[in-house]
């Protein structure tokens, strides 16, 4: 069963959600924890590495973005943030870095 949200005692659908990870030099355990996430929620995984962490454009229902270089987490979560509204009609958009569990 998905995650259920809530908002003023309704029912949030997950669509309605996009999601914004960031990510910098993630080990296995953090990749793998990405993967997870994006196998549910779709949104925008956004590469402060400088080499990438990912090879695909897509990650589970997530879009890949890779930077190139550490541009910070306000700019990274800004790309995210843009390139969600641009692909994705969403209510709410929830950020986590690597480590979120």
């Amino acid at each position: 069963m998905l995650p259920r949200c809530y908002k003023d005692k309704k029912v949030v659908k997950l669509d309605e959600i996009a999601v914004v990870i960031i990510i910098y030099n993630p080990d296995e355990a953090d990749i793998n924890n990405v993967k997870r996430i994006a196998e549910v929620y779709k949104g925008a995984v956004v590469d402060n590495s400088t080499t990438k962490t990912f090879q695909s454009s897509l990650i589970g229902k997530m879009n890949y973005i890779h930077n190139g270089e550490n541009l910070g987490i306000a700019e990274s979560q800004n790309k995210g943030i843009r390139a969600v509204m641009k692909d994705m009609a969403v209510n709410f958009i929830v950020f986590f870095d690597q480590d979120s569990r």
